[in-house]
C-alpha cells in the first residue's frame, strides 16, 4: 500500500441517480482562506467531504470554526463505498475510490468503471486510484485454510439470520441451506483461500478482475490467532 499519511475512510453506501459537475455541484458558501472556495453535491454527501477537506487544509476553517486538532494536517481523504453513488462521487471530487466488494460484490465491475469514466482530477489526486476489498484466509496447509473458510462462514450465517440466540450445528446446517443462508454466504464472493502461494496467485487474479490499483484485504478466519497468522502468511507478498 502507498506509504503515507493515513487515509481517511468515508463510507458511503446510498444508490442516487446520476451524479456530475453540472447538475449536482456549485461553487461558494464554505471556503478556506487562500483558496478559490470548494465544490458541492448537494443533498448527496458531497458537501460533508468538502467540508471535512476544508477543516483539515492549511489555515482550514467553515465558516468561524476552525478544527483544533485537525486544521494543517491535509490528510488525504479516500472514500469507501459499496454502490455506484459512491464511485460517481469519488469521480466528481477527484478522490481516490475504496468499493467494500468484501461484503457487497455484485455493483465492484460497475462501480469501478464508473469511477474510471467519470474522474476529475483534483488537487489532491491527478489520476484515478482504485482499491477493491477482499477477504483472505491463509494458513499453513490448505485444508486449514478450507476448514477455516467453512467455519467464519457458518459463524456469519448464524449471526446475520439467526441473531443472538444460541443455535445447534444443526439449524445453522438449515440455515446455510436456506436462500437466506446462501445470500449471506453470496456477500463473501471475493476471496482468497489456501496457502501463501495460493492466496497470492488468487489476489492477483482478483486485482485483475477488479480492475484495481490497490486491494484492502479483510481477514475473513474465524478466530484472531488465525487471523493473526493470516497476516502473517500474506505479509511477504505485499
Amino acid at each position: 500500500m502507498p506509504s503515507g499519511s493515513l487515509p481517511v475512510e468515508l463510507a458511503v453506501a446510498h444508490e442516487a441517480p446520476q451524479v456530475t459537475l453540472e447538475d449536482g455541484v456549485h461553487r461558494g458558501g464554505r471556503d478556506t482562506e487562500g483558496s478559490e472556495g470548494a465544490l458541492f453535491l448537494q443533498g448527496l454527501c458531497g458537501d460533508d467531504v468538502v467540508e471535512l477537506q476544508a477543516y483539515l487544509a492549511v489555515n482550514g476553517h467553515v465558516g468561524s470554526v476552525r478544527a483544533v486538532p485537525g486544521r494543517g494536517t491535509t490528510v488525504p481523504l479516500y472514500l469507501l463505498g459499496s454502490s455506484t453513488f459512491g464511485a460517481q462521487l469519488a469521480a466528481v471530487l477527484g478522490l481516490p475510490f475504496a468499493f467494500a466488494s468484501h461484503f457487497a460484490p455484485p455493483a465492484l465491475q460497475a462501480a469501478v468503471k464508473i469511477y474510471r469514466a467519470q474522474f476529475r482530477p483534483s488537487e489532491q489526486l491527478d489520476r484515478p486510484h482504485v482499491i477493491a476489498a477482499v477477504n483472505v484466509i491463509a494458513a499453513d496447509t490448505d485444508s486449514d485454510a478450507d476448514a477455516q473458510f467453512v467455519a467464519s462462514s457458518r459463524a456469519r450465517v448464524a449471526r446475520f439470520i439467526g441473531g443472538d440466540r444460541a443455535i445447534s450445528p444443526g439449524e445453522i446446517d438449515a440455515l446455510v441451506a436456506s436462500p437466506q443462508g446462501q445470500q449471506v454466504l453470496g456477500m463473501m464472493r471475493y476471496r482468497a483461500v489456501g496457502t501463501p502461494a495460493q492466496v497470492e496467485s488468487q489476489l492477483a487474479a482478483f486485482r485483475a478482475h477488479a480492475d484495481a490499483d490497490e486491494l484492502m484485504l479483510v481477514l475473513a478466519s474465524p478466530s484472531i490467532e488465525a487471523r493473526l497468522r493470516s497476516a502473517e502468511l500474506v505479509a511477504p507478498a505485499g
